[in-house]
């Protein structure tokens, strides 16, 4: 059995998980465009997800592998669950995962970090209104008018990021904004219902193999002379740089992250996780100014 977290060290790991990916905007920024600090080239958007995921699975394999592990939490309210059960949940949750990452993946290649992050605050406000939607939850007239004022803001914020216009990397990353949203919503059900480590190894192995698949679908070739496009050019590219920046990627922002949310949501709601996670963007933002 695990036992769930009290509601304050809860709130304390999905604050965390903000931070978290706040950093991460400018480290995949970085290694998309190949502007970091010892890069080689840009590397393709298909290929460091597929790098990233494929680390954050390796992970989590070990809590699929163990003989006699529980796949459900254990908890005496909650009634036993079925491989099939398990399979079904965390590929559900892979697929909106991949949505998301490489929806933001293709869209920082055409917008700035720091405009990504505020649209995929959006999700922040899509989460009540798709928890309205889909599971019939009231949602108070005050979060109808805050969900409108957060929408006009980041469209304002988003158009006045140096005069640059509104793009097709804009949205890429609302659509990122609603594939995000919808799996924090799906991760509250799957959460009280699985153990973290199995519910994560399966998601993660479906998003593993949907960034494979992506990369193996573009090759041959690249988008530019300076990008890495294929297996051969990723191992002849593989500088220290790049294996610390999926290293990051895949264990800390992806293994962790995923974890931590996995653990916290237990305890909060979907829609209050999504208030926590709307920090995103002003971290997002201290690391981009400060790195």
């Amino acid at each position: 059995a695990q036992a769930a977290l009290g509601l304050g060290s809860a709130y304390a790991l999905l604050n965390a998980v903000a931070v978290i990916w706040g950093s991460q905007h400018a480290v995949i920024k970085a290694a998309l465009t190949g502007e970091g600090a010892g890069s080689e080239g840009a590397i393709e958007p298909s290929v460091l997800n597929a790098l990233r995921f494929a680390t954050s699975a390796v992970v989590f394999l070990p809590a699929l592998l163990r003989p006699g592990s529980n796949i459900a939490r254990g908890s005496a309210h909650i009634k036993p669950k079925s491989t099939r059960d398990l399979i079904v949940a965390g590929g559900e949750l892979g697929l909106w995962m991949f949505a998301g990452f490489a929806l933001q993946s293709i869209g920082l290649e055409y917008t700035s970090a720091g405009r990504s992050a505020f649209l995929l605050y959006l999700n922040v406000k899509l989460v009540p209104l798709f928890a309205w939607l889909f599971y019939g939850r009231h949602i108070e007239r005050t979060a109808w008018i805050s969900a409108a004022v957060a929408v006009l803001g980041t469209l304002l914020l988003s158009t006045s990021d140096n005069g640059v216009p509104i793009n097709i990397g804009d949205g890429l990353s609302v659509a990122a904004a609603v594939s995000s949203a919808v799996f924090i919503l799906r991760l509250e059900v799957a959460a009280a219902r699985f153990n973290a480590e199995q519910l994560n190894a399966v998601s993660l192995l479906t998003t593993a193999t949907l960034s494979c698949v992506w990369v193996l679908s573009t090759l041959p070739g690249s988008s530019g002379t300076n990008s890495v496009g294929s297996l051969a050019q990723i191992a002849a590219h593989a500088s220290p740089s790049l294996v610390a920046v999926v290293l990051y990627l895949g264990v800390v922002s992806t293994a962790f992250g995923n974890w931590a949310q996995t653990v916290g949501q237990r305890v909060v709601s979907a829609e209050r996780a999504a208030l926590i996670y709307a920090l995103d963007p002003v971290y997002a933002a201290l690391f981009a100014y400060v790195f």
